[in-house]
């Protein structure tokens, strides 16, 4: 069961995460970019400091015996976008949302 301190990280993360996509996507057209999307450079780094974050909540909620994810997928995954010029805003926010999915299963799950 996840302490009530944990579960709080874990509900903002995801608010503030969706938050971010959701503001996006609102400006996207057809699921396609615009002028008032951002840059890929702009969404990466919001994410770069979301993952972090994420990475933090994942390693402290794992202490406490509430999440098994797989190690180094961090590594894998910002390489991958950070060498993805425009298909990286797509990669980033396809992670992103995955990440979130996985945090909203382990708050329901505890």
């Amino acid at each position: 069961m996840i302490e009530i301190d944990l579960r709080n990280k874990v509900e903002e993360l995801i608010k503030r995460g969706q938050e971010v996509l959701d503001d996006e996507q609102k400006k996207c057209l057809y699921d396609g970019r615009t002028t008032d999307t951002m840059s890929t450079d702009q969404i990466r780094a919001i994410y770069k400091s979301w993952r972090k974050e994420y990475d933090e909540l994942i390693a402290e909620l794992e202490e406490n015996g509430v999440a098994n994810l797989p190690k180094d997928s961090a590594k894998t995954e910002l390489s991958i976008i950070s060498w993805a010029r425009e298909d990286g805003y797509y990669k980033v926010k396809h992670y992103w949302q995955q990440h979130i999915e996985e945090l909203k299963n382990i708050a329901r799950k505890n």
